[in-house]
Order: C-alpha cells, then sequence, then structure tokens
C-alpha cells in the first residue's frame, strides 16, 4: 500500500505556518501577562490595543512596583522582537546579520 507524502514545498510552506505559531503563542503569553500585572495593581485595560505606540505611553505612566515593572518593560521588548520576527519571514532572505537590521 503506498502512502502520499507532500512534496518538499508543501512542506516547507507546512513548516513555516507551524514555526509562527510559537512566536504568536508566546506574544499572547506576554501580554496576558502584563494585563494581569495591571488588574493585580488596579489598572485595568482602559483601552482596546495597549501594546500601540500611544498606548504605551499610558502603560508607563502606570505606577507598578518593582520587580513587576522591570517585567512588563521587558516583555514588551519580548513582544517587539516576536512581531519583528513574523515580519521578516524566511531569514535566510539575508546575508547577513547586519542586512536583515539594516
Amino acid at each position: 500500500m503506498a502512502i502520499w507524502l507532500p512534496d518538499p514545498t508543501v512542506r516547507r510552506e507546512r513548516e513555516l505556518a507551524r514555526f509562527r505559531l510559537h512566536p504568536v503563542g508566546h506574544r499572547t503569553a506576554l501580554k496576558n501577562r502584563i494585563h494581569a500585572t495591571l488588574i493585580t495593581f488596579g489598572h485595568p485595560c482602559p483601552v482596546s490595543d495597549l501594546f500601540g505606540h500611544a498606548d504605551r505611553e499610558l502603560l508607563d505612566r502606570f505606577e507598578i512596583p518593582e520587580p513587576w515593572r522591570r517585567n512588563v518593560d521587558v516583555s514588551l521588548g519580548l513582544i517587539d522582537d516576536l512581531e519583528l520576527a513574523e515580519e521578516i519571514g524566511d531569514v535566510t532572505r539575508f546575508p547577513s546579520p547586519a542586512k536583515l537590521r539594516g
């Protein structure tokens, strides 16, 4: 009995789609953690997208004690990094890290 195996192009596309789920999942978890921290310290989210540019300024103004403030700040940096990773697609398109950055 023969079995069907997808060709290399289909396997490649599947792998890209599966991998994309990882950064998206991590980004979502980080955002949820930030929201939980805000609620813990009496700052429920007053806007629809807390992670846009203008709303991040609002987030900076909330009084959150250490170490939670640092956790929020680090999480925001990681969210930004994960969004960059999602947007660049196949990293092998870039001949060097410098070309990716610039």
